[in-house]
């Protein structure tokens, strides 16, 4: 919540403190209640009829009727930035009224932009995939050790080598915006 709202900077002290008690007070009232609605949605969400369903819903995606669904259709600029605006408002849109007024309009719109700009680099959305998928994995099948696997998958790493052996680590650029 600090670098999204940015509250590290001094003119943000009180913010800062306020955030602080409501996120204990928050957590000290209704911390076993979330944790049990969060347990129960999780349960829900990886139940076997819920996966079954998802798995139905990827089939049906990409094999419609038990063919293999044609590519999609390239879409135009126009489309995409229509598309980035229309999902920039809706985020900026979905943030309540009460954190809004608590942090202030300019620093919840800069705060969005920031989250919403990090979603714009495929590099970074694929990592992101990869890591959830992981995760997935790793708690679907918790009997055949993919957390090892994907372990020694990652210590393969030219990248995490390099970091090991003290060698200066070059910065790659972060990747390509999706356009």
């Amino acid at each position: 919540m600090d670098e999204v709202f940015d509250l590290r900077h001094k003119n943000q002290w009180l913010r800062r403190q306020i955030a602080r008690v409501l996120k204990q007070l928050i957590k000290a009232i209704l911390g076993d209640r979330m944790n049990k609605k969060i347990v129960e949605h999780v349960d829900f969400m990886t139940s076997a009829e819920q996966v079954a369903e998802y798995i139905k819903a990827f089939r049906d995606t990409f094999w419609p009727e038990g063919v293999l669904a044609e590519p999609r259709a390239a879409r135009d600029n126009n489309i995409k930035m229509r598309t980035r605006v229309v999902c920039k408002a809706k985020m900026l849109g979905s943030i309540p009224d009460e954190l809004r007024h608590f942090l202030g309009s300019d620093t919840v719109r800069i705060g969005t932009s920031r989250v919403f700009d990090m979603f714009q680099y495929r590099s970074l959305n694929r990592r992101l995939v990869y890591v959830i998928l992981e995760g997935v994995i790793e708690t679907l099948f918790p009997e055949n050790r993919f957390k090892e696997l994907f372990r020694k998958m990652h210590s393969q790493s030219a990248r995490l080598k390099a970091r090991k052996n003290g060698d200066p680590v070059k910065t790659a650029t972060v990747g390509k915006k999706t356009s």
